[in-house]
Order: structure tokens, then C-alpha cells, then sequence
């Protein structure tokens, strides 16, 4: 999932943002990576995300496109990749 949503950083042509620890827009970025290390409780990604991030980031069309990108695919319950498919309190051993 986080490889996806960096390519959608790149194609947006928001690394820079992304990698400037002084960039509002960038730090906005680096703060989504944190929603699936929420507890899923009460759709806490949602509030999170609303409340929280969205109140903080500063106006600009590719990291609005960005915020519809995840509104629409991750983050609400309706999305087409909502929380409960993401989230598990299980730890998978891979090796």
C-alpha cells in the first residue's frame, strides 16, 4: 500500500515535498503514511484524516488531487479500499 501511494506522490510530482522536512505540504505527505498504525476503532483513520491532517495542510492542487486519491481509494469507510481491509492487528511471518 505505501508503494502505491508513493508512486501517486511521484505521478503528482510532489517528491520534493515530500522529501523537504520544511515543506508543509511535504510533511502533510510523510503524516499520511502514519493511518494504518492507528488502532481501528470508531473509524479513527477517518477522523484522523479529517480532522486532523486535512486541517493542517496547506491549499494546492496536487496535494488536493492527492487527498481525493486516498479519500476515494483508503480512507473512509465507502472507499474502494477502506480501512477494514487494510488494517489487522495480526503480524504475518513471511519468512
Amino acid at each position: 500500500m505505501y508503494q502505491i501511494w508513493y508512486s501517486k506522490i511521484q505521478k503528482l510530482s510532489l517528491t520534493n515535498h515530500y522529501n523537504n522536512d520544511e515543506s508543509v505540504i511535504g510533511k502533510f505527505l510523510v503524516h499520511t503514511f502514519g493511518l494504518p498504525f492507528l488502532q481501528d476503532v470508531n473509524n479513527i483513520e477517518e477522523d484522523c484524516f479529517v480532522f486532523d491532517l486535512l486541517e493542517n495542510m496547506s491549499s494546492g492542487d496536487k496535494a488536493q488531487q492527492h487527498c481525493d486519491y486516498l479519500s476515494e481509494n483508503y480512507i473512509f469507510s465507502y472507499s474502494v479500499f477502506p480501512p477494514k481491509l487494510w488494517f489487522s492487528n495480526e503480524i504475518t511471518n513471511v519468512c
